[in-house]
């Protein structure tokens, strides 16, 4: 048991500093950037940044939120040892367990590497769909059957009864997952390096995490340290984060 205890302990204070350091990172990146100080035109390839990560973000969201809901109400009503429900969980596990890069690098194969925002927006939707759905499927299990059967029984359809019994019963379950999918899809880097073209001004700003990359590089090359401008960006993806992780536990919380 101390044994346990000792493992336990260790843990916590394994994530205290990581927490601790998140935070130290984000504070002192924005300290010593001090985006307000950066020049005009470095602030406005952070904002520029800062407008994409949230439109391709919000986007992918939203694009991969249909079908997901779509297919975990569908695996909350499923028999779980159906032949096919079992294939699709396994489907989607599969999904989850692949690593970003390689579905960044199928999609660039497929569709080329020139299409801007609206292909970080469906490239960051594909790898967002899989780990949404489950969580999704999760929280429409929470919802008790009585309450469906019931509403069934007083004569409601199917339709009236995932409208008015499951959605409010599941809407913050739902939303807290929509939140951390968000997250997940402004902190992706490697899908959008496949589908974000090197001139991607062309096509519109490029997000935080591809703008850091570039900046990065731009400054390797140079036998540079990278910029202040890096910094910003770097802290204002940390913070991003944690305000994603802050939000989505305080849904969980107020369930």
């Amino acid at each position: 048991m101390r044994i346990l205890e000792h493992m336990g302990t260790a843990l916590l204070a394994t994530v205290a500093l990581g927490l601790a350091a998140t935070l130290l990172a984000a504070v002192t990146g924005l300290v010593v950037a001090a985006p307000w100080t950066l020049p005009v035109d470095a602030q406005r390839t952070l904002v520029e940044a800062v407008t994409a990560t949230l439109v391709s973000s919000f986007g992918a969201t939203l694009t991969a939120s249909a079908p997901a809901l779509a297919l975990a109400t569908w695996l909350a009503r499923s028999s779980p040892s159906g032949r096919v429900s079992r294939a699709t969980r396994t489907a989607l596990e599969a999904m989850q367990a692949m690593p970003p890069i390689v579905l960044g690098a199928l999609f660039g194969l497929l569709l080329g590497a020139r299409h801007g925002l609206v292909g970080a927006v469906v490239a960051l939707a594909v790898v967002v769909v899989a780990p949404l759905t489950v969580a999704y499927a999760d929280a429409l299990a929470t919802v008790p059957d009585a309450l469906r059967e019931a509403s069934l029984a007083l004569g409601a359809t199917e339709v009236q009864t995932w409208r008015r019994v499951v959605l409010p019963r599941a809407w913050r379950a739902l939303a807290s997952s929509a939140v951390r999918a968000l997250g997940r899809a402004s902190a992706a880097a490697a899908p959008l390096l496949w589908v974000t073209s090197s001139n991607v001004a062309r096509h519109g700003a490029a997000p935080l995490t591809v703008a850091l990359w570039q900046a990065d590089t731009a400054a390797s090359r140079a036998h540079v340290a990278p910029g202040p401008h890096a910094a910003a960006m770097a802290a204002t993806l940390v913070a991003m984060a944690l305000a994603t992780t802050w939000l989505a536990e305080r849904l969980d919380r107020a369930r």
